[in-house]
């Protein structure tokens, strides 16, 4: 049997054709200079605004809510104030006091809190949310906190109540009521007083609010509330902790004044009457704040905000001998963490 001979045949024509093939190109090239030079087409390497220009525009736009520097680098122009924790520090200074209510008439006040409100566009309603709220005020010691507290709004297309005059012409006029509810948990105020430590701790707290005036997606608003409470009142010194009831009112408001959201009013206060159902005392407190704030800047997209705020406290708890009237004014900086775009905003660009 004759063996099988092993030639390289195939591989030497194929590669005489690829040659074949690389002269013909280069002879063809270099007949006619003039024509290869016509038919040839040029790509200029991009310059730094040519490549800007090429590249699809929509690769450069910012997010909603972000502007970009000269050198492309991205950082944050709107703000929601309504969603963020914040760390405040201020000069509180008291510009009318009771001789009950008296202390040094400027002192440190240091605060923080978080809230965080959210819309949904499917049942029109806002919810908002408030946790681990404190303030610190260090001459007279006096903290205010709140542990959680939840409230939420709901829009209407047609008013509940309208009223109807038959003077002249029958016309109807609307009363733009939406009811709303909430209620918080933990809500703490503790002062130092002459006879003693004075706790009030409002251990739950539930209530209605209607309200009188909704701007768009319920950002803006002002609300009238009203409920009751259940929670405890100790004195140092007493030798007993009285559990007590108490109805109150209370009035919110907030408004957005800029569309990047780095400014805003914002209004609440309330008035609570608690009684002790076994030994028969009642004791009012309430207080009221008004408050504008404006971001003139940022640090690492984190906005630092000046905080002014006019504010009114009445007491009348006869256990602290505390009895009149107080007013304060707090002026500082906040830092405000977390905080995302505006939602407006970003729902207005999509």
């Amino acid at each position: 049997m004759r063996a099988r001979i092993h030639t390289y045949r195939p591989q030497i024509l194929s590669y005489l054709l690829a040659m074949s093939g690389w002269a013909y190109s280069a002879t063809a090239t270099a007949q006619d200079p003039a024509a290869a030079h016509a038919d040839a087409t040029v790509f200029p390497l991009p310059t730094v605004d040519d490549a800007s220009e090429t590249e699809p525009s929509e690769s450069l736009d910012p997010p909603p809510g972000y502007a970009r520097d000269e050198r492309g680098r991205l950082f944050q122009t709107s703000f929601d104030l309504r969603r963020r924790y914040h760390l405040g520090v201020y000069d509180m200074l008291r510009i009318y006091e009771d001789q009950t209510l008296r202390g040094n008439r400027h002192a440190l006040m240091i605060e923080a809190g978080g809230q965080h409100e959210v819309f949904n566009p499917h049942t029109s309603r806002r919810h908002r949310h408030r946790f681990v709220q404190g303030r610190l005020l260090l001459a007279p010691f006096e903290i205010d906190a709140l542990l959680y507290g939840y409230d939420f709004s709901r829009s209407i297309d047609e008013a509940p109540l309208w009223i109807t005059t038959f003077i002249g012409e029958p016309r109807r006029f609307d009363v733009p009521i939406a009811v709303g509810g909430g209620g918080s948990v933990g809500r703490l105020h503790y002062r130092s007083t002459d006879l003693g430590d004075l706790m009030v701790l409002d251990l739950a707290e539930g209530h209605i609010g209607w309200e009188f005036y909704q701007g768009e997606r319920i950002e803006d608003y002002v609300v009238l509330t009203t409920g009751v409470g259940v929670g405890v009142i100790h004195r140092e010194g007493a030798g007993r902790i009285d559990v007590y009831g108490a109805p109150e009112v209370g009035l919110r408001a907030a408004w957005t004044l800029t569309d990047d959201g780095l400014t805003q009013l914002a209004m609440q206060g309330r008035m609570q009457w608690a009684w002790n159902a076994q030994t028969g005392e009642h004791w009012q407190m309430g207080s009221m704040q008004a408050a504008v704030e404006w971001s003139p800047l940022a640090i690492n997209d984190q906005p630092i905000t000046l905080f002014l705020a006019p504010e009114l406290r009445y007491s009348q708890i006869p256990i602290a001998e505390l009895q009149g009237v107080e007013v304060r004014g707090l002026l500082g900086l906040r830092l405000n963490l977390f905080v995302p775009p505006r939602q407006a905003e970003l729902e207005a660009r999509q």
